[in-house]
């Protein structure tokens, strides 16, 4: 999973069209809804959410969907359609932390948390890429019948700006699922 992101990373920022604005950013497709903060750039990359202030190397807030039905990249575990919060972050650190292409991962924290309306989790970890870089993520997700939504801010190399948190912190305050897809 962290291997196809650093590769959509690198494409995202070498050829993929971006659109700095921010306001209510609906996307019909994945069924939800988020406010992009001011200033703060939307990367088109067909498979998720990217938006980013000052560049996807420093700092970057992702949204993505994923359905139940579909497999890890670096795990055998599976989502199930009535999973707990708890549960379903079990599986999200078990796929990062077995990514080969990340090592020193850290879990420092786990807990359930309610994301708006939603039941969830909060995981806070910290781990370095294969050229040593370090990267501290913010990660949120949720389950809703067949899709397990994930919202997640990534920052590395110590890059620290209050602002950013603050801006994630409303991105996700401000996340909606629109509507029940059709499987």
């Amino acid at each position: 999973m962290r291997k196809l992101l650093i590769v959509c990373l690198l494409g995202a920022v070498s050829c993929a069209a971006t659109n700095r604005a921010g306001g209510l950013y609906e996307d019909s497709s994945r069924s939800f809804s988020i406010m992009i903060p001011q200033g703060w750039e939307r990367v088109n990359i067909e498979k998720y959410l990217l938006i980013t202030r000052d560049g996807p190397f420093s700092h970057y807030i992702l949204v993505q969907d994923f359905n139940v039905d579909k497999k890890f990249n670096h795990t055998y575990k599976r989502f199930h359609r009535d999973m707990l919060p708890q549960e379903t972050s079990e599986v999200i650190i078990d796929e990062i932390s077995s990514d080969r292409a990340i090592s020193s991962f850290q879990l420092c924290e786990n807990v359930p948390i309610t994301i708006n309306t939603y039941d969830g989790f909060r995981l806070v970890f910290t781990y370095n890429t294969a050229d040593g870089t370090g990267h501290k993520t913010l990660y949120y997700g949720f389950l809703i019948d067949d899709i397990f939504y994930s919202i997640r801010y990534n920052t590395c190399n110590g890059y620290n700006d209050q602002r950013d948190v603050a801006s994630f912190q409303e991105v996700l305050n401000s996340f909606k699922v629109l509507h029940a897809r059709a499987m």
